[in-house]
């Protein structure tokens, strides 16, 4: 914990005065480590953008405001990463690129049928498509990136989004589907 890593009481205090600062944000923390990522993955040339989402649960801790629905308990939040990694046979992690957190907090949303759920602007799902859109504009030209996701970033939106871009990725389908090239359709 927090108490443990400092030597005396002012210097957590110190810390936990930062953290509290309605002034500091995640985005403004991890600005200059993107821009440092960034540049180290410039002189590789070539980087994966390796994309996950990860829960972090407290469940069991004191309750804290902000924390929402998780798997199994209520008192946790998602957080999803891009994470720059360098493409050649050491897989060097250059740094995160991209990082979005978010709690899921109210109701659960109700069951909707698969047109209702595509067309709805808020569904979590969208921050594979956010990440890799903010991704190949912060890399710009600067170097090549692929982008890489589990079976959860295996969404047709986000594919079609990624070929009309330009963007190089490998998804991991989540289907077994059916597809057709020059020679034959299977």
């Amino acid at each position: 914990g927090f108490p443990q890593m400092f030597d005396t009481d002012s210097q957590a205090e110190g810390l936990y005065r930062f953290v509290n600062n309605d002034h500091v944000d995640s985005a403004g923390v991890l600005a200059g480590h993107v821009a440092a990522s960034l540049v180290r993955a410039k002189q590789e040339g070539v980087a994966l953008v390796v994309q996950d989402t990860t829960e972090l649960d407290y469940s069991g801790e004191v309750p804290r405001k902000g924390l929402g629905r998780l798997g199994g308990s209520d008192s946790g939040y998602l957080a999803h990463v891009s994470l720059l990694v360098s493409a050649d046979g050491e897989r060097v992690p250059l740094g995160v690129a991209a990082l979005e957190h978010f709690s899921r907090t109210g109701q659960k949303k109700q069951k909707q049928g698969s047109k209702a759920r595509r067309s709805d602007p808020t569904r979590e799902s969208t921050r594979w498509q956010r990440q890799l859109a903010h991704v190949e504009e912060l890399r710009g030209d600067r170097f090549e990136a692929i982008h890489l996701m589990d079976r959860e970033g295996d969404i047709y939106d986000l594919v079609a989004y990624a070929v009309a871009n330009e963007a190089r990725f490998v998804i991991r389908a989540a289907q077994d589907r059916s597809i057709e090239d020059d020679d034959c359709a299977r």
